[in-house]
């Protein structure tokens, strides 16, 4: 039942007598909203369809996890997702719920949790940091997701044994980057502040991706433990100059497989 979506898995129900409660206690939820589309009017647009199916998506997943049997605890938690202003409820409540199933997730003993955000309206996930706080989270996947000012430090503090995170296409706040325990960091087209520069310190860090930083300075510190590294900085942003270029390098001299792209110009 693992490999069926989550609406997939509660239809087995109807297969027999001995499956007719399994989905309570499947160990991993794979919850996708593209899934109640089908349940909309073919003839509807795309803005109305989604405006249909995401309140029957979230409607759903409450549904779920409420009934869902207390003891049994989960090891994967995966949600695509997508928020639009022309849903009934507002984006903060629709943010709300997202960041209220990441929580039950880890509540259940989640190892891991990855979000996938659909930029239907251009609406990004505002993740709400103060719900991660688990010793059994070990990976991260976000996309399309906004991380707001201490959801590093809350990381750091609140989930001791995360190893790995990945970060596509999201948006950064904070200053920094900071973990004792991660292993494997990759971050892919993801916009740093324009207010002042993030570093990455990482000292535990053995796989490290930086692909095409947008918009800020991304500044690499302590990467001692980096074995293998793939990284493209932004030859679209004017501060990064050989000043820059030199750190990068500086910072990566001790990698054992090290790809480095640069197009720009110092």
């Amino acid at each position: 039942m693992s490999f069926l979506t989550l609406r997939e898995a509660v239809q087995t129900c109807v297969l027999s007598r001995r499956w007719r409660n399994l989905w309570l206690s499947m160990p991993l939820i794979n919850a996708d909203y593209n899934e109640f589309f089908e349940m909309t009017d073919t003839k509807a647009g795309y803005d109305e369809a989604l405006a249909v199916a995401v309140p029957m998506f979230k409607r759903f997943v409450n549904r779920l996890l409420e009934l869902r049997d207390p003891v049994a605890s989960i090891d994967k938690f995966c949600l695509w997702y997508s928020i639009s202003d022309d849903n009934e409820d507002d984006t903060e409540s629709q943010d709300a719920a997202a960041n209220r199933w990441i929580s039950q997730a880890l509540q259940k003993k989640a190892r891991v949790v990855e979000v996938y955000v659909d930029l239907a309206d251009l609406y990004l996930l505002v993740i709400d940091h103060s719900v991660f706080t688990s010793s059994y989270l070990t990976k991260v996947v976000f996309s399309n997701v906004l991380l707001e000012d201490g959801f590093f430090k809350q990381l750091e503090s609140g989930c001791p044994a995360l190893e790995d995170l990945s970060l596509d296409d999201c948006v950064i706040s904070g200053d920094e980057i900071s973990s004792q325990t991660l292993k494997v960091l990759t971050i892919k087209d993801t916009k740093f502040s324009m207010e002042h520069k993030t570093s990455i310190n990482t000292p535990s860090v053995t796989s490290l991706t930086l692909w095409r930083p947008a918009h800020g300075i991304v500044v690499l510190k302590d990467m001692a433990s980096v074995v293998t590294a793939s990284v493209k900085p932004s030859e679209f942003i004017d501060e990064f100059d050989a000043r820059g270029l030199r750190q990068y390098l500086w910072a990566l001299s001790g990698v054992k497989n090290l790809e480095f792209y640069y197009l720009g110009e110092v």
